[in-house]
């Protein structure tokens, strides 16, 4: 069917009734159902002649009722039609313009209907007959008048004929070209709604999503090099996104207008569900939910499921795609006060359930997890678990991390973590320690690390004052740290920061012996030591008696351990109880309640409870199991004899104060009872001494 030409009035009158409708599809926006698409006044049996897609005309051939006369069709009549979308609603409206656009224009063809061309062209078939003449010279002269007397006439006739040839010409040519200027507009403007059906949806979830605002955020550093040059950098900066692409609601406005009608319609106790099991607001387990809303755990394990079953429709795709979107401008360790802040900016800051929820779901499909104060992805969250790890390797003998050595194998598995490098390190429980980091807050890293710290060889106290710790107890924890030494008698330092370590005035003696090749002079310990050391040259002398050396004629060596000589045990201890078991007794001194060692054990009785010379051995207390085993020690260099540690918790225990006395009890290899001895305290230790003599010689007269 041909193409019947309107008006142009009418043609201007039935195009601004469908002008809203164009708008809205040119702005990307959703056209309201009320919107008139097809005009009133026009036929509607023309559609089949409009150039539209094959989608198009078959859903409008399949409405055959409804493309029959000349009323008004809105986009609602046309979008309830089968498979008739927004394309073909798209494709309809432009057909529809262009077609009357093209009537919307004077036809050249009708300057044929103008009467002044029927008269001129009347003429001039009038003046074309030929002129009749005579051979009489009357009728030549007749003639030759007549002849001109038609020129005459012709002339005016020849040149209105011309000048209204040349005007309508005119009119046609520019109305040629009109038409053509139009389709080529037709034709960009067409190509141009073709991009921005296309770009529209990715412009709105950039600017939903904070990708970009403006239209210069969308062009690479070359192109707005070229802006600059044409000096039109502040004309892109004006062109905002968001006007662009209109006000047609987002992705993640759609699913939070779906989540907000779903949860309309949900009774109370949903919400509460939702709540405290899925928003966690607070966290509420099946148990606590169950007896607020009067049924079963299981009961509100179902209603869980099923609500989250009915979100995860309600979301739908849209969720992934957006996670997929949105996941490009996080970072994988974000501070969770940002990833709020910026989600919210994609919802217009609603704190609503509908919007608590969203962003719940948005964040988990993004593959990011609550830890502490931040979010962080999975590659990050299997990457912490290794740093605990890799820390271990780092540590040094008391545990302190080489932060460093850490830093950097941490930027070889995950760069982004250095960025967050003070969370991190609280995440995997690492402790900082006077500038130092630690595996743990023990006494060791605590001491070496503010021996670090202090930078030189230091006193305990000096360490202790530094990390709050006694002195008694700095110095039990270097003592367990191989990697410090003693620098002198008072000061301990970094094994790096001494040449030769102090060892104590026993094995520096031994040092010495065995440089010289098994023998030293006495002259040379007591003089070297007390230089190099800042000892006494009377302590130096004192150790020199020690078992452990042999001193003659002002020459010192090694003693063997055979040429050991002991006492028979009943002339060392204090006596024996009524089972005949010997016992020994010390009196009890402030200092074992810090930690200090009871010494002078005499050394028959520590052979006794199985310790031989120069090692030590553990001693269960068998009327006190609760308590942790006595520690003997035998070394042949002490001075002091025997020891005996980890009697201060024991004491206490017996309720014992300085200056009360402890019997040791021997009651089978490696066991013991201790009490508290409750012979006379006030006796002198001399009288004390002399019974235990004289019992010792009555019982050997009694064997005799």
């Amino acid at each position: 069917m041909s193409k019947r030409r309107l008006d142009p009035d009418q043609a201007h009158r039935l195009l601004l009734t469908i002008q809203s409708a164009l708008d809205d599809i040119r702005a990307g926006r959703r056209v309201k159902d009320s919107a008139v698409v097809w005009p009133a006044g026009l036929n509607r049996s023309i559609a089949v002649s409009l150039p539209l897609t094959v989608r198009t005309m078959n859903c409008l051939e399949s409405a055959q009722s409804l493309m029959t006369g000349d009323g008004q069709l809105s986009a609602g009549e046309l979008l309830r039609l089968p498979n008739f979308g927004t394309r073909s609603l798209r494709d309809l409206l432009f057909a529809v313009e262009a077609y009357l656009l093209d009537s919307d224009q004077k036809a050249p063809a009708a300057a044929a209907q103008d009467h002044t061309w029927l008269y001129l062209l009347f003429c001039a078939r009038e003046l074309s007959r030929p002129v009749a003449t005579t051979a009489t010279g009357s009728d030549r002269i007749c003639g030759q008048n007549d002849s001109d007397s038609d020129q005459q006439r012709i002339e005016p006739l020849r040149g209105a004929i011309n000048k209204k040839a040349h005007d309508d010409m005119s009119q046609i040519v520019a109305a040629q070209a009109l038409k053509q200027e139009i389709q080529q507009m037709q034709s960009a403007q067409a190509i141009w709604q073709e991009i921005q059906h296309t770009l529209n949806p990715v412009l709105s979830v950039m600017v939903e999503v904070g990708l970009a605002t403006k239209l210069s955020d969308l062009l690479n550093d070359k192109l707005l090099d070229i802006a600059s040059i044409l000096q039109t950098t502040s004309d892109l900066d004006r062109i905002q996104l968001a006007e662009a692409v209109g006000s047609a609601p987002g992705l993640a406005s759609r699913m939070v207008e779906r989540l907000e009608q779903r949860i309309r319609l949900m009774p109370e106790r949903e919400l509460t569900i939702i709540k405290g099991r899925i928003l966690r607001e607070p966290s509420m387990t099946l148990e606590s939910i169950g007896k607020v809303l009067g049924v079963t755990r299981e009961r509100i394990r179902q209603i869980q499921t099923k609500i989250e079953r009915d979100i995860e429709h309600d979301l739908g795709e849209e969720l992934e795609l957006l996670a997929k979107i949105s996941g490009t401008i996080f970072a994988p360790i974000v501070p969770a006060a940002d990833m709020k802040k910026r989600l919210c900016t994609m919802l217009a800051a609603d704190q609503g359930l509908e919007g608590k929820l969203f962003r719940s779901r948005l964040i988990s499909e993004m593959g990011y997890e609550p830890d502490g104060e931040m979010f962080v992805s999975a590659h990050v969250k299997a990457a912490i678990v290794s740093v605990r790890d890799i820390a271990t390797t780092c540590a040094d003998d008391a545990g302190l991390v080489d932060e460093d050595a850490l830093t950097e194998e941490v930027r070889k598995l995950a760069p982004e973590l250095i960025e967050h490098w003070d969370w991190l390190k609280d995440r995997v429980g690492l402790h900082q320690l006077h500038g130092q980091i630690a595996l743990r807050s023990s006494a060791k890293a605590d001491a070496k690390a503010a021996l670090k710290k202090i930078g030189r060889p230091a006193t305990k106290q000096e360490v202790g004052k530094l990390c709050g710790m006694t002195a008694v107890k700095v110095g039990g924890a270097f003592s367990n740290i191989q990697s410090v030494v003693r620098a002198d008698l008072e000061r301990w330092a970094l094994r790096e920061w001494v040449d030769d370590e102090y060892e104590g005035i026993s094995e520096e003696i031994i040092q010495r012996i065995v440089e010289d090749g098994g023998a030293t002079t006495i002259d040379r310990l007591v003089t070297e030591l007390p230089e190099k050391f800042g000892v006494s040259r009377i302590s130096v002398r004192a150790y020199m008696q020690s078992p452990r050396f042999v001193v003659n004629d002002g020459w010192i060596s090694l003693a063997s351990k055979s040429s050991i000589r002991l006492r028979d045990l009943d002339d060392v201890i204090d006596g024996r109880d009524c089972t005949g078991a010997p016992y020994w007794t010390f009196s009890v001194e402030a200092r074992y309640f810090d930690g200090y060692s009871a010494t002078y054990v005499p050394p028959e009785f520590a052979k006794a409870l199985g310790c031989e010379p120069d090692s030590g051995v553990s001693v269960r207390i068998g009327n006190l199991p609760g308590f942790r085993d006595l520690s003997i020690r035998w070394s042949l260099t002490s001075i002091t004899g025997a020891s005996m540690g980890y009697i201060g918790d024991l004491l206490k225990h017996l309720g014992l104060e300085p200056g009360e006395r402890v019997r040791v009890i021997i009651k089978g290899p490696s066991l013991v009872h201790l009490v508290p001895d409750k012979s006379d305290s006030r006796r002198s230790e001399d009288d004390r001494g002399a019974n235990a003599t004289l019992d010792r010689i009555m019982r050997r007269r009694k064997v005799l």
